[in-house]
C-alpha cells in the first residue's frame, strides 16, 4: 500500500472543511474571517505541494514492517556537516525557493514576530528532514531520500528571504494604500493585514 499526495490532499481538505464548518458554529467575534480562511487554503496547499517533493510517496509492505536498516546503510543518507558534499545549483535554489512562500505566506495567516516565522520555518524544515530519516529507518520512504543539514540550511534562508518579502511588499502597499478602507469582502483580512491593523504582524 502506498500513500500518494492525491490521498494527502483529501485529507488535509477534510480538515480545512472541518475548520469552514466550525467556525460557523461559534461566535462570529470568535470565528476567522472569508479572507482569513482563504489565506489558511493557499498554506495548506503550498505544504501538500510540499510534502508532495519531500516525503510522499509512502510504501506500507507488510513483509518489511519491523525490520531497521542497519547504521551501515543509513549513515550514508545522513549528512550533519554544512556544505559536507557538493550539492547541484539547481538543488540548492530549489531548497530556497521551497521556503519562501512559508516566509510570505504565514504572515497572512498568523500574528507573529518575524523572528517567529523564521523560527517555524527552520523546525518544519527540522521536521521534514526527521521524517525523511524516519521513513528510511522504517523502510516506508519509496524511494530512500537522504536526511541532510544542508536542506534545512537552505529551507531556512528562504524562509528569511519570504518574510523579507512580505516586509517589502507590505511597505510598498502601506504606500500605496494606506489611506484605504476595506471593510467588507475577501480582500479586507488582506488589506487589514498589510496596512498593519489586521490579525498578523510579522514585523512587531
Amino acid at each position: 500500500m502506498r500513500v500518494q499526495t492525491a490521498g494527502l490532499a483529501i485529507v488535509v481538505l477534510g480538515a480545512f472543511v472541518v475548520l469552514v464548518v466550525g467556525q460557523r458554529s461559534i461566535g462570529t467575534h470568535r470565528a476567522w474571517s472569508t479572507g482569513r480562511l482563504a489565506a489558511l487554503a493557499i498554506l495548506l496547499v503550498y505544504v501538500v505541494g510540499v510534502a508532495h517533493y519531500t516525503l510522499l510517496p509512502l510504501r506500507f509492505d507488510y513483509a518489511i514492517v519491523g525490520r531497521v536498516a542497519p547504521w551501515s546503510v543509513l549513515r550514508e543518507y545522513i549528512n550533519l556537516a554544512p556544505g559536507g558534499y557538493g550539492m547541484p545549483r539547481d538543488q540548492v535554489l530549489a531548497n530556497i525557493v521551497l521556503g519562501v512562500p512559508f516566509g510570505f505566506g504565514l504572515p497572512f495567516v498568523w500574528r507573529l514576530p518575524a523572528i517567529g516565522v523564521i523560527a517555524l520555518g527552520l523546525l518544519s524544515s527540522l521536521a521534514i528532514e526527521t521524517l525523511q530519516l524516519l521513513g528510511d529507518v522504517t523502510g516506508l520512504s519509496a524511494p530512500a531520500r537522504s536526511a541532510d543539514i544542508n536542506d534545512v540550511i537552505l529551507n531556512t534562508l528562504g524562509v528569511t528571504l519570504g518574510v523579507l518579502g512580505f516586509v517589502v511588499f507590505r511597505a510598498a502597499y502601506r504606500a500605496l494604500f494606506g489611506g484605504y478602507v476595506v471593510k467588507s469582502g475577501l480582500w479586507s483580512h488582506f488589506h487589514e493585514t498589510l496596512v498593519g491593523s489586521g490579525p498578523v504582524d510579522a514585523t512587531t
